[in-house]
């Protein structure tokens, strides 16, 4: 055998071997949301959660969807009403981390992102997830929210976030709006974008710029303030 070939065929197998790589993380990651997405649903309507039972719901919604594709398409069904806000803020309190370290869950309606929150911003957890960054407030309490996420996973869609765009994060504790502000790029050392404010905020974190190969060099910094008593005929998702 060649040098040649030899070097194409190991060339070869290390493009098979990250490929493998890249889709075992993006399992990992798909089926980790899906879990907790259903768990956090179960927790909210105070229903327990247990894998069998994950599984048999998931078994189950694949068979009505099977059945379904088979009937005549239903007709659309009228546009759902628009979310209300609470009248007033709710009352700051505490929201720990959840067991398995689950926190909750961030909305971003216009961009149809939606992911599941786990305390930390480690490797382990944001491949799976979005992390909320330690130290940080945690929703519902005043201060600053600080959540990360990958540019190219779970935060690809941030890169079409405009000012004035909604974000909910829902957690066991209560349900929480965000209106985007400002869009900012800033350097890693520049951690003073996670400063609380005078009033309650919420900041998200990914690398930028978004197509950059390997480790990007900057961070995009997305910061919003914390909203209510907005009548629901105003929060749209964003504009």
């Amino acid at each position: 055998m060649s040098i040649r070939r030899a070097l194409g065929n190991m060339v070869g197998l290390a493009g098979v071997a990250l490929l493998a790589i890249a889709i075992g993380a993006t399992v990992e990651r798909l089926g980790y949301q899906s879990w907790q997405n259903w768990a956090f649903e179960q927790q909210l309507h105070g229903e327990p959660a247990n894998f069998t039972a994950f599984l048999h719901a998931k078994e189950m919604t694949t068979l009505a969807w099977l059945v379904g594709a088979q009937q005549k398409p239903a007709e659309p069904e009228a546009a759902t009403a628009k979310p209300e806000l609470p009248s007033e803020s709710p009352t700051p309190q505490p929201a720990p981390a959840a067991p398995e370290g689950v926190v909750g869950r961030l909305t971003i309606p216009r961009l149809g992102l939606s992911a599941i929150v786990r305390d930390g911003d480690t490797d382990a957890t944001l491949r799976v997830a979005l992390g909320h960054i330690p130290s940080t407030a945690f929703p519902g309490q005043n201060g600053n929210v600080g959540i990360a996420g990958h540019r190219d996973t779970l935060f690809r869609q941030l890169r079409h976030v405009r000012k004035h765009d909604v974000i909910w994060v829902e957690t066991p504790s209560g349900k929480y709006a965000y209106e985007v502000q400002s869009l900012q790029v800033v350097k890693p050392t520049d951690v003073a974008v996670l400063d609380p404010g005078p009033s309650p905020e919420l900041t998200l974190v990914t690398c930028y710029p978004f197509t950059y190969i390997g480790a990007a060099p900057d961070r995009f910094i997305v910061h919003a303030s914390q909203i209510s008593g907005v009548p629901a005929s105003q929060i749209t998702g964003g504009s």
